[in-house]
């Protein structure tokens, strides 16, 4: 990637645009394969690079980073407006309706766009810290004057070369500080096994005690005498035959205290047993005693056998009772409900025999209501030519009194007639229950 031309907007020591715009194409509107800039000192140059930076990357190291980040903070407390937000990327002297941005036009497709947004009272125009980064890969291609203004001040030259092979050595670097710290403790180690063969050496140009071997040859004379089996030190007594030796001392060590072991337990075990004696012979006295009293308890066990035996039957005798009490009472209610039953069966006869006498009687009087019921409708008949008959004799009724009065006379007994016909047939309709 390669810059071919910058913008830059009311940015640090840019005002306006027209004084901020750099192309660094060639007549092919191809970018330079070599650019410089140089002017003297406060006309830009880092201003353009903080440009740059903020661009693609959304950070200002040099002004956020922590290497300056108290000295650029308090100092854009200390200049800021009261009732307006810390302007420290934005060049103040510029109108509020300018934005400030920047544009880094590159060989990619799409150029780095980079605007202000609003600014809080209470907030500030730059990030601090390493919150919203972009584009790490440019702090590892281009070195900023904050870096070479830090790697010129190193005093010592060995700082010097660390911080410049910690920008630009890359993975060789790597390996190359893996194998210095390999090769030294190599170095070291070589030096400690010098140390532990010289050691070895002045103890071997020592002359050998020969009253060692006297005093083991005696000891293990007086130990093969009890049993043992020990090889004895000679003129011939070699590094194999050391070797065995100490085979055979440590495994008959090993023997010799796992019997201990075991013989220290048996006789724990002894003491133990002798210690309780006294409390054995107590308990066997009270086993003696308890002997007479365990007899009476088993004989007290088998009568208790006995006594439940007889609790069982007299247990399943009173439920035998109970349950022959309770047929008695049901047997008792059955004999009362009898005599209720025996009464309603003969009421239900008696209701039956009426019925069927009624049923007898009903086909007659069904009849006779019949004639009722034609001789009622022929009196009604009769009773309505009456009535037109009085209508008509309405206007003599003055001249006919004794015909109005044996028709008065006929209408009562008419009545008479019909009263008598309705009791006939209310007494038929009635049944009783």
């Amino acid at each position: 990637m390669k810059i071919k031309k910058v913008e830059i907007e009311a940015f640090r020591a840019y005002k306006m645009k027209s004084e901020g715009t750099f192309d660094f194409t060639n007549a092919d509107d191809l970018p330079s394969n070599f650019v410089a800039i140089f002017a003297p000192n406060g006309f830009g140059k880092s201003s353009f690079y903080d440009a740059v930076e903020w661009a693609v990357t959304n950070h200002l190291e040099r002004l956020g980073g922590d290497y300056n980040r108290v000295n650029y903070e308090g100092a854009a407390r200390a200049t800021k407006d009261l009732d307006k937000g810390q302007e420290i990327l934005r060049n103040k002297y510029v109108n509020d309706d300018v934005k400030t941005r920047v544009v880094v036009s590159t060989t990619l497709p799409i150029p780095f766009k980079r605007e202000l947004g609003k600014l809080r009272i209470n907030g500030r125009d730059l990030r601090f810290g390493e919150k919203g980064r972009e584009n790490d890969y440019f702090r590892r291609v281009i070195l900023s004057q904050d870096e070479i203004d830090r790697f010129l001040r190193e005093a010592k030259p060995h700082e010097r070369y660390t911080k410049f092979m910690e920008n630009f050595g890359g993975e060789t670097e790597k390996v190359r500080k893996e194998l210095t710290a390999l090769i030294l403790d190599n170095k070291s180690e070589l030096l400690a096994l010098d140390s532990q063969r010289e050691a070895i050496i002045a103890e071997l140009d020592q002359p050998v005690d020969l009253s060692i071997f006297y005093s083991f040859n005696a000891l293990a004379t007086q130990l093969n005498a009890g049993g043992e089996n020990i090889l004895l030190a000679d003129e011939n007594f070699s590094a194999q035959a050391e070797h065995e030796l100490n085979a055979s001392l440590v495994s008959r060590q090993h023997e010799l205290s796992v019997e201990r072991e075991a013989n220290v337990r048996a006789v724990d075990t002894l003491a133990d047993r002798l210690v309780k004696i006294p409390e054995i012979e107590l308990n066997s006295q009270f086993l003696i005693d308890q002997k007479a009293i365990s007899e009476r308890l088993d004989q007290g066990v088998k009568d208790a056998g006995g006594y439940q035996e007889l609790l069982n039957a007299h247990e399943k005798s009173t439920s035998d009772v109970q349950e022959a009490s309770q047929r008695s009472a049901n047997i008792l209610d059955v004999i009362n409900h009898s005599v209720v039953f025996f009464q309603s069966e003969s009421r239900l006869n008696d209701i039956a025999q009426r019925q069927i006498t009624l049923g007898d009687i009903q086909p007659g009087h069904a009849a006779q209501l019949s004639g009722f019921a034609k001789a009622l409708s022929d009196l009604n008949l009769e009773l309505k030519k009456a009535d037109d008959r009085a209508a008509f004799l309405r206007n003599s009724i003055d001249n006919a009194g004794p015909i109005y009065a044996e028709l008065t006379s006929h209408r009562a007994r008419l009545r008479k007639t019909f009263r008598f016909a309705w009791m006939q047939q209310s007494w038929i309709n009635f049944k009783p229950t």
